[in-house]
């Protein structure tokens, strides 16, 4: 069977060592997103959006890739599967508040509150779902999101591929009983997507899995995506000397084979170990660098370098996991999902880079 651009995409999930519901889910939402033309899409403007959407979908699936799915019977009924996943939907919107109108309608002309926010599902627990949205709780919930349509889709998928292609069908019952408030929740959820997921809902960022010739041998690696997903819109003097040094961390200098790479999937706790030795062995002998870089870090397009000079008596580390915790609602004492703790590791980075230059 030829490869096509979703393979790569889910090849690139099992590096990140998710789970098959959630590779499902994510997959699934996937699906929902190139059935849009967005705005940042790249599209020759000479050919139809339509036929745009068309001939992007099948780039990375084709039905007649696996003929045997239009023939072989489904073994639950379509329409409460489908309903269940409009559940989880649903949920997504209530959890992140995402704006709905009120009088939407059928593309039959009926009204229509099929993608109300509804809380179905739990995508925080009772505490977490009282406090402000910080960047940990918008990971959790679109985390358990992706989860809960794998789940869902167990019922009518064997594998990613059918869940793509089962996710047809659901595009064409929501478009059907409810076009806007499926587009709000769709288009509303690619805006706000955490680190962890962006370079793979993002398809600017695909560039760096696959080309037109396949799967990238020098694609980066799951720590390196999350990294570039966190810092998708910062400026870029500061984005290119983050990105130049991690290559320092997590690939051989001679040979450049990937080094390290267990840390990104251990909590932040374990993984210190390998932060304190690029402290140790890269920051503090480097000094001289880290200070010739502060111009790039504050000027009048950054000026964000004072809020991580440290003033006070705390650590390096103990001063950096203060302002995570602050900003991003990301403990060093918690044990997270695996999504979760990924997504610290890379921001720890980022954070241990700016200490450094601001402390120089």
């Amino acid at each position: 069977m030829k490869k096509r651009n979703l393979d790569y995409i889910v090849e690139t999930l099992e590096d990140f060592r998710f789970d098959e519901n959630l590779i499902n889910g994510i997959v699934f939402f996937l699906a929902c997103r190139l059935s849009f033309c967005r705005d940042e899409d790249l599209k020759n403007e000479q050919v139809d959006s339509q036929e745009f959407i068309t001939n992007r979908y099948s780039s990375f699936f084709d039905l007649d890739d696996i003929p045997e799915l239009n023939s072989r019977p489904l073994k639950v009924p379509i329409i409460p599967v489908i309903e269940d996943l409009i559940e989880c939907f649903q949920s997504f919107a209530f959890y992140m508040d995402f704006y709905m109108e009120e009088d939407r309608v059928s593309e039959s002309g009926r009204s229509t509150h099929a993608f109300d926010k509804c809380k179905h599902k739990e995508y925080l627990n009772e505490e977490e779902a009282k406090e402000d949205l910080k960047l940990f709780h918008v990971n959790e919930i679109y985390t358990n999101f992706f989860i809960s349509l794998g789940d869902v889709l167990k019922l009518v998928a064997s594998n990613y591929r059918e869940t793509f292609a089962f996710a047809d069908k659901f595009i064409t019952y929501s478009v059907s009983e409810d076009p806007v408030g499926f587009s709000r929740v769709v288009n509303n959820g690619l805006k706000v997507v955490p680190p962890i997921y962006t370079t793979i809902l993002d398809l600017y960022f695909h560039q760096m899995i696959y080309d037109e010739n396949g799967l990238r041998d020098d694609r980066s690696p799951p720590f390196q995506l999350t990294l570039q997903g966190f810092m998708n819109g910062m400026p870029n003097e500061i984005a290119d000397i983050v990105w130049n040094l991690q290559r320092i961390l997590f690939f051989n200098q001679e040979t450049l084979e990937q080094i390290n790479t267990e840390f990104q999937f251990l909590n932040i706790r374990e993984a210190e170990q390998l932060y304190k030795h690029f402290e140790n062995e890269v920051i503090e002998k480097n000094k001289e660098y880290f200070e010739s870089i502060k111009p790039q870090f504050s000027n009048e397009h950054t000026s964000f370098l004072e809020s991580y000079t440290n003033t006070g008596n705390e650590t390096s580390f103990e001063f950096i996991y203060r302002k995570i915790f602050e900003i991003h609602g990301l403990s060093p004492d918690r044990d997270y999902s695996n999504p979760t703790r990924q997504t610290y590791f890379a921001i720890f980075f980022h954070y241990l880079v700016c200490y450094s230059v601001a402390n120089a």
